[in-house]
C-alpha cells in the first residue's frame, strides 16, 4: 500500500467527525475564510475586518461539507487500493 494510504490509516482511525472539523473546518474553512478576506480587500471595494466576519461563518460551513465529501472521496480511494494490493491477498 502506498504512503499516501498509510497516513490516510492514521487518519481514519481517528474518526470520520475528527477529520471533518480539523480539516474541513479549521483548514479548509477558516483558512478560506481568511484568504477570501484578504483576496477581496485587495480586489474590490469590500474592508478585510468587515468580510472576515461573514466568511468565518459561511466558509467554515462550507469545510463541514467539504470535509465529509473528502472523508468519502478518500475511503473509496483506500478501499479500492486495499482490494486491489497484492500484499493485502
Amino acid at each position: 500500500m502506498s504512503d499516501k494510504f498509510a497516513k490516510w490509516e492514521k487518519i481514519r482511525q481517528k474518526g470520520k467527525w475528527n477529520y471533518i472539523i480539523k480539516h474541513g473546518v479549521l483548514i479548509w474553512g477558516i483558512g478560506s475564510a481568511i484568504f477570501a478576506a484578504f483576496f477581496s480587500s485587495i480586489i474590490g471595494d469590500k474592508s478585510f475586518l468587515k468580510m472576515l466576519p461573514i466568511n468565518l461563518i459561511t466558509l467554515p460551513i462550507g469545510g463541514i461539507f467539504w470535509g465529509y465529501f473528502m472523508w468519502f472521496y478518500m475511503e473509496k480511494a483506500y478501499m479500492k487500493s486495499k482490494a486491489t494490493s497484492p500484499e493485502e491477498k
